[in-house]
């Protein structure tokens, strides 16, 4: 019999809020956390404008001399991780230690911060490259974690693309269920507002040019939209064996039922001509969950804003819930925070989970008209109170990776 699943502390670090309270009532307003980036000047981009984190503060979760070793997405990643965990109660044994594990999902790491070293060891010579720099890969923000809080299991980061975090929390699942480990934190994080990352993304003409109305440029769905629009963030969340949870009388959030994945391995750049490898991963998803398509009560999106990948997730939606699709309520909470690549996923878990435990629907902001095709119910402008019982999330990467999550609420 497999261990059921559920998650018992959350964290984020996002452009609408930091910390569960204040992003839950942000993702309720509708809150829009779009604006022209401070972070650099801008101006040599045609995208000007990002969901950037505004006062963020490591200061009560990493001291600063070890914080100065690290960038900006492993900052984020720890205080989210940390979030969760101080959300969830757990107090480890030395031998609950090794039955509990880490995994983080990101898809550029340390890059912006490798890219300034690799400037400075061009104009100025290799003997000013600083000896932390190698504390700071991919797995930077696994490792530090691991070292802060003791804890001594398994110790993974993951990398697919946008779809890095929903694959991260569909491996912690398996692992749970298995009797692998008994507990997991698993961590989204990315940091790619940076003029060295968007300006291959502004040259592909991805990104949205609406500069003078930033918070309005986030338009999943919608036919105004001309592109995307990137945000940075994390999101953490502690997923444990229900039956120790319940043993130590957790606040139990929400389920994580089901997860599925595939790839149309069709190319690294265009998007499939069909969207039959999306619907493979809802349906194993729904599979692997036991749950059937008249229970699921709300879908929240991966829903981009560039008009194929809306299209693509529209017909997907259609073709496995048939005359049903018109009835499920939808949304994309990327157009509040933008698009966090592959800390998107698990920030998008949690506003999933937050709507499940607290019965709401966030809504797509910016959604005035929507596109030709795009006519289901995608919760347009402002939030519903709605009881979910069953919710559907998810992800789509570049190479054509799909991944769906079912999330339920526990009883």
């Amino acid at each position: 019999m497999k261990n059921r699943v559920v998650i018992t502390g959350m964290g984020v670090v996002s452009p609408i809020g930091i910390g569960i309270e204040d992003f839950l009532q942000a993702l309720f307003d509708g809150k829009k956390g779009i604006s022209k980036i401070e972070r650099f000047n801008p101006d040599k981009l045609s995208s000007k404008i990002a969901g950037e984190v505004k006062n963020f503060s490591f200061r009560n979760y990493i001291p600063l001399k070890k914080a100065r070793k690290m960038d900006r997405s492993t900052r984020m990643g720890l205080v989210a991780a940390k979030q969760a965990i101080n959300d969830s109660g757990i107090e480890l044994s030395e031998e609950e230690k090794y039955r509990t594990g880490i995994i983080v999902a990101t898809t550029l790491g340390a890059l912006p911060k490798s890219l300034k070293l690799y400037e400075k060891v061009k104009e100025k010579g290799p003997k000013r490259a600083a000896p932390h720099f190698i504390h700071s890969p991919l797995d930077a923000c696994a490792g530090y974690l691991a070292v802060d809080v003791g804890i001594k299991g398994i110790n993974l980061t993951t990398a697919s693309g946008c779809a890095s975090s929903v694959n991260a929390l569909g491996l912690g699942l398996m692992l749970i269920r298995t009797g692998f480990v008994d507990r997991l934190i698993v961590t989204g994080t990315e940091m790619p507002i940076a003029e060295s990352v968007m300006a291959p993304f502004c040259n592909s003409k991805v990104l949205s040019t609406r500069n003078n109305e930033p918070t309005k440029a986030s338009r999943p769905f919608d036919k105004d939209s001309d592109g995307f629009v990137f945000g940075e963030g994390a999101g953490a969340v502690v997923l444990e064996n229900l039956e120790l949870a319940i043993k130590r009388n957790a606040r139990i959030y929400s389920e994580i039922a089901g997860y599925g994945t595939t790839c149309d391995a069709y190319s690294m750049s265009s998007i499939p001509p069909t969207s039959v490898g999306l619907e493979k991963a809802m349906e194993l998803a729904l599979k692997d969950a036991q749950v059937s398509l008249s229970e699921v009560d709300y879908i929240n999106a991966y829903a981009n804003s560039l008009y194929h990948y809306d299209l693509l997730e529209t017909r997907a939606i259609k073709n496995i819930f048939s005359d049903r699709a018109y009835k499920l309520h939808i949304s994309s909470t990327k157009s509040m925070i933008g698009h966090l690549l592959g800390a998107s996923g698990i920030v998008e878990t949690i506003a999933t989970s937050l709507a499940v435990y607290k019965d709401f629907i966030p809504p797509t902001v910016n959604l005035d008209e929507p596109r030709t095709e795009c006519d289901l119910n995608y919760v347009p402008n402002k939030a519903i109170r709605k009881k979910i019982n069953v919710s559907l999330k998810n992800s789509i990467a570049n190479a054509n990776i799909n991944s769906t999550l079912i999330i339920k609420k526990y009883y």
